[in-house]
């Protein structure tokens, strides 16, 4: 009896066998099959992520992108703001030289009609500098004293002061370059001939 208890249970194990390896087959099926959703879940969630990087990426890029135009357009307002006031400052300076330049204009031709009067007048007229230094004489003293510029100076010297025989000649001329205005005195004057 116990062999054919043994030999029985032998049996059933070995009919039960081809079962077993049919079981075990579809198991190995199934993790197989378990192990490809997991690896498909985890590819997936790996796209997902970089889908996510990617959008997040682009829109930072965007982002600086749009940042910097900002910037530069920022920039270029200053710039155009700047070069607006100092192109009105420019035309402006122009203006007032443009005034200048035709107030230059009416002094040089009153300065050339009154060099004229100077030149051809009777009257002796000396121009001098602020120091009282002779710097030009015109015709009608040349013709008074019989003495020319040049020849005056190295005669006498270079200054109205030691030129002039008037006894108040440094309150005149004082007076002439403080108030800057011209002035007229007398005074008798030998002439070259004595």
């Amino acid at each position: 009896l116990g062999h054919s208890v043994n030999d029985l249970l032998f049996n059933i194990a070995s009919e039960n066998e081809p079962f077993k390896n049919k079981e075990i087959l579809l198991l190995a099926k199934e993790r197989e099959i378990q192990d490809l959703e997991i690896k498909k879940r985890e590819l997936k969630i790996t796209q997902e992520k970089y889908l996510r990087n990617s959008l997040i990426g682009g829109v930072l890029v965007v982002l600086i992108i749009l940042f910097l135009i900002y910037n530069r357009y920022r920039l270029k307002q200053k710039a155009n703001l700047l070069l607006s006031k100092q192109k009105e400052e420019i035309e402006q300076k122009s203006r007032e030289l443009e005034k200048a330049n035709i107030q230059i204009r009416k002094n040089a031709e009153e300065l050339e009609r009154l060099s004229i009067v100077a030149r051809e007048t009777s009257n002796v007229v000396l121009i001098l500098d602020a120091n009282g230094k002779l710097e030009w004489i015109n015709h009608a003293f040349e013709k008074l004293n019989g003495i020319t510029k040049d020849e005056l100076i190295k005669m006498k010297a270079e200054t109205i002061f030691e030129i002039s025989n008037h006894p108040n000649i440094r309150q005149i001329i004082d007076k002439a370059v403080h108030e800057r205005k011209m002035m007229s005195y007398e005074a008798l004057n030998k002439t070259k001939d004595g």
